[in-house]
């Protein structure tokens, strides 16, 4: 992939200013920690440090993405119930920005540590393990849903199921290492991510967890929104999903 670094650090850098004047309008900065600033600044470096090397078209239309699909996805959450912002009445805009940054940061971390990692211990396998990979994925959903089930309406099962469905094109067009390895990122950050946010900082409140984020959230639901973003924005910019992957 092309160098395009100076293009996407001013980019991530405006990124991050967005952030912080979304923080103050929609009436979050006076409760954000320090811990969840110092996580979201990490986002933004972990996310520079991959997309110094993206091309600035796949870097946008990734931003974007993430933006249009996290939009519809919290004002859903809100208005069935799963959760509620500490923000001015109406503010979602700093919560799908801090999507936005916790997404390129999940990815710059899967591709620069991780996924190379795996791949000296893990070896490839055929695309049906893939497959059953994003089959336990999404399974984990409904299994860990709870009491979030009486919440679970219509839109929130045609966003899973539409996930569902581009992750699975992406299990056709990784390697296996590579899924692994977005997967698990995705898991150990949306447990970290959710549980600074909206537990320790308060920006948001779940509805029915207090002390720790929702496991069919953070297990099963960010490894496919990540996936189907990072796939949809591929598919925008022309780009391949896997670099390691030989076609």
């Amino acid at each position: 992939m092309q160098n395009m670094g100076t293009k996407n650090i001013v980019i991530i850098i405006f990124l991050g200013l967005i952030a912080l004047y979304a923080s103050y309008y929609g009436g979050f900065f006076s409760i954000v920690t320090l811990l969840m600033w110092g996580l979201l600044i990490a986002g933004l470096a972990a996310g520079m440090w991959m997309n110094y090397t993206v091309p600035t078209k796949r870097l946008v239309a990734f931003i974007l993405t993430v933006f249009v699909y996290e939009y519809f996805k919290e004002t859903q959450g809100i208005a069935s119930g799963m959760w509620t912002y500490s923000g001015n009445p109406g503010a979602v805009d700093f919560g799908v920005w801090c999507w936005v940054i916790a997404s390129l940061g999940t990815l710059g971390l899967a591709y620069k540590i991780l996924i190379p990692l795996l791949r000296k211990v893990i070896k490839e396998m055929p695309v049906y393990v893939n497959f059953f990979v994003i089959i336990i994925v999404f399974a984990l959903i409904p299994i860990l849903l709870g009491p979030y089930w009486q919440n679970a309406n219509a839109p929130f099962w045609a966003l899973y199921g539409v996930s569902f469905v581009i992750s699975a094109y992406a299990a056709t067009k990784m390697g296996f290492p590579s899924l692994i390895g977005v997967v698990i990122m995705s898991m150990v950050m949306g447990n970290i991510g959710e549980y600074i946010a909206g537990i320790q900082s308060g920006l948001w409140t779940f509805a029915y967890d207090k002390t720790w984020p929702p496991f069919y959230l953070s297990l099963g639901g960010w490894p496919l929104e990540i996936l189907s973003q990072y796939t949809i924005s591929a598919l925008i910019a022309g780009e391949t999903l896997d670099v390691y992957k030989k076609d």
